[in-house]
């Protein structure tokens, strides 16, 4: 699971003053973890209650909370279910649906066959309208587009190795190593000139020793 994924979070019931029984289908329901102790007992509520479910990104049909989250309809019995994420319509089956739109789109199914309301969570026309404010267009344009390339890069990426960061390649064309036999040519070096000789003397160093069997030289 990348680390742009939804958090699974244990569902809390809160107390929510309307007059009907919500359920809150969300993601990053570790800041909601934060906020309210994931064992907090259920209190009652005169008006109604709303319950979050946190959610993890997957498409997965065997993912374990599609059970978890049909079993929420069934227990809670909501009259209202809000969404984050625009509304891309539901696929003939179950399978379908989580393959092709993901946790939003089984939310919604769930919904229709329970016969209750959906709405969306985030409101993405007000929040274009308070960043218009902050930003001028050309900025926030910028902005969208990194975001959503971030996002899909995130969910397309997989985690990286466990030996670390990968290096670059490197070419190198192979050079001859250099032989102990008598028959192979020495490597030489040129002398500075001696304050007594003007000329410069050619010395012969010492072949190196053989390498390793297992060793290579480039």
């Amino acid at each position: 699971m990348n680390a742009s994924s939804f958090a699974f979070a244990a569902a809390l019931l809160l107390p929510f003053f309307a007059s009907a029984q919500t359920l809150v289908a969300v993601p990053a329901a570790q800041e909601l973890v934060g906020s309210y102790p994931a064992t907090a007992a259920a209190r009652p509520a005169s008006a109604g209650s709303v319950r979050y479910f946190g959610v993890v990104t997957s498409q997965d049909a065997r993912h374990e909370q599609f059970g978890q989250l049909q079993r929420a309809f069934e227990t809670f019995r909501p009259t209202l279910v809000v969404i984050e994420k625009p509304d891309l319509g539901t696929a003939e089956t179950e399978a379908t649906t989580i393959a092709t739109k993901g946790v939003p789109g089984y939310t919604r199914l769930l919904a229709q066959r329970h016969q209750v309301p959906t709405e969306r969570l985030d409101n993405p026309d007000a929040e274009y309208a308070y960043l218009r404010t902050k930003v001028d267009a050309e900025q926030l344009k910028l902005y969208y587009l990194l975001r959503e390339a971030h996002r899909f890069q995130q969910a397309n990426t997989a985690p990286p190795a466990a030996s670390g960061r990968m290096r670059p390649p490197h070419i190198s064309a192979p050079r001859r190593p250099w032989r102990s036999t008598p028959a192979a040519r020495l490597p030489t070096r040129l002398m500075p000139p001696s304050a007594s000789s003007a000329s410069s003397t050619c010395i012969a160093s010492s072949p190196p020793a053989p390498p390793p069997a297992s060793a290579s030289w480039w």
